[in-house]
């Protein structure tokens, strides 16, 4: 079964052995995937905002983000990551938490999707996170240190 597995789903279980019981439903679909950490990505970016020592709550903010950079730099996957995550994180995320996490590609990425506003209307807040941003964790995730092509 593993080498018919696909590798967004190798890379995910890898990664994120804390949910390998609920996704190894071979047909647990990415977008589900990224719901779930979607869902708990607030809590650790709460606990790494209040003290940038807390190395759980980093090691899963590295795997969150580089797995996402991953998913996004692979075409068939570009929607699941984009829309699928990375809009819908920066409603449950403030910008400001965001942003250090974000690589380059990833914020042009934000940029490309409706997370600014339909009509643009956060624009303003994100253009202010992007500017303001002095940190660059983003260099640690798995994509950047090439950790997530192993898996």
């Amino acid at each position: 079964m593993m080498d018919r597995m696909s590798a967004w789903r190798r890379k995910a279980l890898a990664l994120f052995p804390e949910f390998r019981v609920e996704w190894a439903v071979a047909d647990f679909p990415l977008r589900e995937v990224f719901n779930r950490l979607e869902m708990v990505a607030p809590d650790h970016h709460a606990r790494w905002s209040r003290d940038s020592a807390d190395a759980e709550a980093a090691d899963f903010l590295e795997r969150l983000y580089g797995f996402a950079e991953w998913c996004l730099h692979q075409p068939a996957l570009w929607n699941d990551a984009a829309i699928g995550f990375l809009e819908n994180i920066t409603s449950v995320v403030p910008f400001d938490a965001l942003v250090p996490w974000l690589s380059p590609a990833m914020r042009e990425a934000v940029e490309q999707t409706w997370a600014l506003g339909v009509s643009g209307e956060r624009r303003p807040k994100w253009q202010r996170a992007v500017e303001g941003c002095t940190e660059s964790p983003w260099r640690r995730t798995v994509y950047q240190t090439a950790a997530v092509e192993a898996l």
